[in-house]
C-alpha cells in the first residue's frame, strides 16, 4: 500500500499529515489559509504540499470543516465546492472522505451531511484505540472539542455541529480566531466591574500573544484591525476593549494583567464544560490536544483529572521530530491512520 496523505481542511488552516503503510508520520503541514478569501488560494497551499511530498499514485483521506466558510450559501455546497477543488488539484491520485455514517467514501455528493465538520469524530475514533478510558479533549485556534472515551469507544452525544453545541461537546472558543467580546459582557479591571465594547476590536491571539503563550505555528496571526502582531500591538488591541488607548497605561504590564483576567475567562467557560463532562466512572485522565492544549494541564487538574498529552502516546508514530506535532494537526493523522488501518484489513 502506497503512502496515505490525511488532510483537514478547516476555514482557516490546511493541515497535512503523510503516513507510510506502519503508521509512522513522515512530514506534517500547517498552512495558514483564510477560506473565506477565496478557493484559489486554497488550491495552491494544497498543490504546493502535494508537491513537497512527492510520490506517485497517492492516496488521500480528508476531513473537513471548512464548509462553514460563508463564501459558501449553505455547508452542503461548502463540501462540494472543496471535494470538487481536490479533485482538480489531486487529479490522478485516490481521494476519499471520513464520514461518520460509512467511515471513507470516495463519492461524497449524498453524503455531505456525514462528512462536513466531522475531523473531531476522526480523532476520538483514533485516541480511543490509544486510551481506554478518560474525556479527550481538543482545543484549536478556534474551537474546543470535548469528547468521552469509554472502553476504547468514542461515546459521543451528539454528532451535528447543533446537537453538539446543545450538549456542550463543542464550544466555540479557541486559543487565536476567538473574538474577545464573546467571552463575556463584564470584565473586572483592577478589581472593579467594566462593561465590555461588543466590538470585533481583538481575539484570543492577543491574549495569549501577550501572555508569552501563543505557539509559533499560529503566529503572525489575522489580526483583527489587520495591523502587525507585536506586543505592543497586541496590547493596543485589548486596551480598546475596555474603553481606552494602550499608551494610558503605566507601562505593558497593566495589559498583561488585562489579557490574564481575559485568558481566565475563557478558561472558566472550557472548565465549566469539562466538569459536565467528567463522571464517576471516568478513568480520571484527560487526553489533550490542539494547538492550545497548553491549556489543558492545568485545567485537568482543577478538576481533580490526570494529564496526558497525545503526543505521549503517539510518540512511537513520528518517524522524525520536527517543530509541528500530531497533537497539533491530529485530525490529519487520524483521519490518514484510520484509512489506512481500513483498508490494510482488506
Amino acid at each position: 500500500m502506497s503512502d496515505v496523505m490525511g488532510w483537514d481542511i478547516g476555514g482557516a488552516h490546511v493541515k497535512a499529515v503523510q503516513v507510510d503503510k506502519s503508521g509512522r508520520a513522515l512530514q506534517v503541514w500547517h498552512r495558514m489559509v483564510p477560506l473565506w478569501k477565496g478557493l484559489d488560494r486554497f488550491a495552491e497551499a494544497v498543490g504546493g504540499i502535494r508537491e513537497e511530498a512527492g510520490g506517485q499514485g497517492l492516496r488521500h483521506a480528508v476531513t473537513m470543516t471548512g464548509e462553514l466558510a460563508d463564501i459558501f450559501p449553505t455547508r452542503a455546497e461548502g463540501v462540494r465546492r472543496i471535494v470538487h477543488c481536490l479533485a482538480q488539484v489531486l487529479s490522478g491520485d485516490v481521494l476519499s472522505y471520513f464520514s461518520a455514517g460509512s467511515e471513507f467514501v470516495e463519492d461524497p455528493s449524498q453524503r455531505t451531511h456525514l462528512i462536513g465538520s466531522m475531523n473531531w469524530y476522526a480523532s476520538a475514533r483514533l485516541v480511543a484505540r490509544f486510551a481506554e478510558q478518560g474525556v479527550f479533549v481538543d482545543v484549536g485556534s478556534t474551537t474546543t472539542d470535548l469528547v468521552r472515551i469509554r472502553e476504547n469507544q468514542a461515546v459521543a452525544t451528539g454528532f451535528s455541529d447543533a446537537e453538539r453545541l446543545a450538549c456542550q461537546e463543542l464550544l466555540y472558543t479557541g486559543v487565536a480566531r476567538t473574538p474577545l467580546m464573546s467571552l463575556g459582557a463584564r470584565i473586572e479591571v483592577d478589581g472593579t466591574p467594566c462593561n465590555l465594547m461588543a466590538e470585533h476590536f481583538a481575539t484570543t491571539a492577543d491574549v495569549y500573544n501577550l501572555l508569552g503563550q501563543l505557539p509559533g505555528s499560529l503566529y503572525p496571526f489575522d489580526a483583527a484591525d489587520g495591523a502587525g502582531c507585536s506586543e505592543f500591538e497586541s496590547a493596543r488591541r485589548i486596551a480598546r476593549m475596555i474603553g481606552r488607548d494602550c499608551e494610558e497605561g503605566e507601562d505593558l504590564g497593566e495589559w498583561i494583567r488585562l489579557a490574564r483576567t481575559f485568558a481566565d475567562l475563557q478558561q472558566s467557560r472550557i472548565l465549566e464544560s469539562l466538569s459536565g463532562h467528567t463522571s464517576e466512572d471516568s478513568s480520571g485522565v484527560l487526553i489533550g490536544a490542539g494547538t492550545g492544549r497548553f491549556l489543558l494541564p492545568s485545567l485537568a487538574d482543577r478538576c481533580g483529572l490526570v494529564y496526558q498529552d497525545i503526543d505521549v502516546l503517539l510518540k512511537s508514530r513520528v518517524a522524525t521530530e520536527g517543530a509541528l506535532t500530531l497533537a497539533d494537526c491530529l485530525p490529519a493523522y487520524s483521519v490518514a491512520e484510520l484509512y489506512r488501518l481500513e483498508h490494510a484489513c482488506r
